[in-house]
């Protein structure tokens, strides 16, 4: 009938989306991989020119395109079937102390609350410190202008380990809340160096966060 035929054109549909939005993906990834080998040879190459304000740019350009490859290829690892965890058992308290001493030659001030004790959780640490170096250097980035501290902070809920990252920047608007974990997605819509990254960040942590079967979430109001 008429609905039959609704429903079987809606999910041709569906599929032709999924299969498009794969292969997209798919030539993201492609393309990423072989950027890598010209890229590395490009700051090979760059050592060797003299010092000059020309070079410290395309050095910098260089660096920011590195980046956003390792965070385009680590998200494709997590979608793939080998992209399993790494867990061990590690300290956390010393992991916190350990990115609490990563952060302390930055001018930004920020202040760490954690427990004293060990506390011995399963996670991929690597991954876990990608996870906390996103979130602290996002909260650097969009509070230069506050004199307040930014706060880091844990605490035990029942078993669920909880950490807040905390600033107080410029703050987003409530509609643009919903967005900010997808891929690509930056609130400064003229894609500025000087507002933020390319907009993968976000989106790698919560693939990370959820991978250990966690939660990620952002509260935030704008001006606050």
């Amino acid at each position: 009938d008429e609905l039959g035929r609704l429903s079987t054109s809606f999910n041709d549909m569906t599929g032709r989306l999924a299969e498009l939005l794969k292969s997209k993906e798919q030539l993201l990834l492609d393309v990423s991989h072989e950027l890598r080998s010209p890229l590395t040879r490009m700051k090979v190459a760059l050592e060797f020119l003299p010092e000059s304000k020309t070079k410290q740019s395309i050095v910098s350009d260089a660096n920011s395109m590195q980046f956003m490859l390792t965070e385009l290829l680590e998200s494709a690892r997590l979608d793939s079937e080998n992209g399993t965890l790494k867990r061990s058992k590690i300290n956390f308290t010393d992991l916190i102390r350990e990115i609490e001493q990563s952060f302390s030659a930055r001018k930004q001030p920020i202040s760490f609350s954690f427990s004293e004790e060990d506390l011995f959780i399963p996670v991929d640490e690597m991954r876990i410190r990608m996870v906390f170096n996103n979130l602290i250097e996002n909260a650097i980035k969009y509070s230069s202008n506050s004199e307040q501290p930014i706060e880091v902070s844990s605490k035990m809920q029942e078993d669920k380990l909880i950490v807040a990252v905390r600033d107080f920047g410029e703050g987003i608007d409530e509609n643009e809340l919903p967005h900010l974990f997808d891929p690509f997605y930056r609130v400064d819509k003229s894609r500025s160096k000087k507002t933020g990254g390319y907009g993968l960040g976000l989106n790698l942590c919560k693939k990370i966060i959820e991978a250990h079967q966690g939660e990620i979430e952002i509260e935030s109001e704008l001006n606050e």
